[in-house]
């Protein structure tokens, strides 16, 4: 892990530092200078309307009742790009920039659930007990009541009482 760091935080500046010399040289200080800003701003503003688009993706999963892991998975990719494209450089906008595409978004979130998969273990437990004579072999949910829509029922526990 100490490795990866000192790698991450000395050889990707230096590779930085060497492609805006060499991108000074094709297009001049201003120039480099300008196109840094540049795809900072619109990937940042990118960055933002793709996290709308993921946060409300999400919350249309959670409306319906389903697992948003996909949607969590792409809210964390979007927001590494952010953090990435806020970083000054090219290899790093490059990398931000791709992020942000939904294509590439989605290879990188098959490889990291791959990646989760292998090294995270999640277990889980229903307990329910239905009212079948013979137990069945596969548990199901009971059903939901539903509420008419639009109705608002406003009530208080005037008594209660417990008959044996």
């Amino acid at each position: 892990m100490f490795f990866r760091l000192l790698i991450l935080f000395t050889l990707i500046p230096i590779i930085e530092v060497t492609l805006l010399f060499k991108l000074s040289e094709l297009l001049g200080w201003p120039g480099t200078l300008l196109l840094v800003l540049g795809t900072g701003i619109v990937g940042a503003w990118l960055a933002k309307l793709q996290g709308f688009l993921a946060l409300n993706a999400l919350r249309g999963e959670l409306v319906q009742g389903r697992l948003p892991a996909d949607k969590v998975i792409d809210g964390v990719l979007i927001l590494i790009a952010g953090v990435v494209l806020i970083t000054p450089g090219i290899l790093t906008d490059i990398v931000g920039l791709s992020l942000l595409l939904p294509p590439v978004r989605s290879a990188v979130r098959k490889f990291a659930t791959a990646w989760l998969t292998k090294r995270v273990q999640v277990t889980t437990t229903n307990f329910w007990q239905g009212f079948a004579e013979e137990p069945s072999p596969y548990v199901e949910r009971p059903p939901q009541a539903e509420m008419p829509k639009g109705e608002v029922i406003d009530a208080r526990v005037v008594e209660t009482r417990v008959e044996e």
